[in-house]
Parts: structure tokens; sequence; C-alpha cells
């Protein structure tokens, strides 16, 4: 088995990042748009109605360039996942493990705290095939990295 090493305080900061990245699609209701705030951060774009569509042609914010950096984003997690993943088999210090245990069943529960409003983005998006497949692949991995971590946990 490689020996890989990772930080344990660089875990902990990648985590927090994704976590507050990420966070506002607790809560994303059906027909909330998204916005990227502060250069790398989803919000709702709550903008008044008549408002809206200049405010995210203005900004260069449309269904297309959310779509990419949600892609982006979520490719990044899932490689931050399997990097936690890897931790946890590699890892061996008991102290770190525990610390790295925790993180990961954190994101575990987030993974199962955003799917809703993934799949809410997907029924707003409902008419742009991209985005469906993108969010699609989103959601499938998610729950593909959920089920390898538990299927380890019990082998």
């Amino acid at each position: 088995m490689n020996n890989y090493n990772f930080s344990l305080e660089s875990i902990e900061t990648t985590s927090k990042d994704f976590l507050t990245k990420f966070d506002i699609l607790k809560n994303l209701k059906e027909n909330e748009k998204l916005l990227i705030c502060d250069y790398d951060k989803l919000c709702i774009d709550d903008s008044y109605t008549y408002i809206q569509p200049f405010k995210r042609w203005l900004t260069n914010q449309n269904r297309v360039s959310i779509c990419n950096f949600l892609r982006k984003e979520f490719d990044n997690y899932l490689i931050f996942m399997k990097m936690l993943k890897v931790s946890l088999e590699t890892n061996q210090n008991l102290i770190e493990l525990y610390k790295i245990r925790v993180i990961n069943n954190r994101h575990l529960e987030f993974n199962y705290n955003i799917m809703n409003g993934l799949n809410n983005l997907m029924k707003t998006y409902h008419d742009y095939s991209i985005a469906k497949t993108e969010l699609s692949k989103i959601v499938s991995n998610l729950q593909n990295y959920s089920v390898d971590v538990n299927k380890d946990e019990v082998d």
C-alpha cells in the first residue's frame, strides 16, 4: 500500500472552503437562480424579477457560466473527497485518523443535504440539457462516493 501523506491542516482548510462554497445548495428551491459571489462562492440571485436578467447579463452569469463553475468546482470537490478516502485508508496516526473520519462524515452528511438543492437546480434548468446532464453527473458522483466509503467501512 502506498504511504500518502496529506496534511491535516490542508484537509481541514479545504474542507471548510468547500462547505462554504456549496452551502447555499442545502436550501436552494426550485426556480431560484445561482450567482457566483466573491469569485468562488455560490449565492442565490434574489434580485428583483425584472432586474435579474439584466444583472445576470451584465455580470456574465448565465446558466452556461453557472454550469461551468459547478462542473469545475465539483470536479475539484470530488478530488478532495477521494483524497479524504485515501487519507482514511493510509493514515497511521490515530488522532489524525479520527479527525479525518469526522471531516469525512461531515462531508457525507453535507453531500446528502445538498442533493435536494442540486435536484431543484435540475428542475430549474429542465429545458437546458447540458445542465441536467452535468448536474446528474454531480449527483451520481456524490452518491457513488458515499456508497464507496460506506462499503469500505463495512469491509
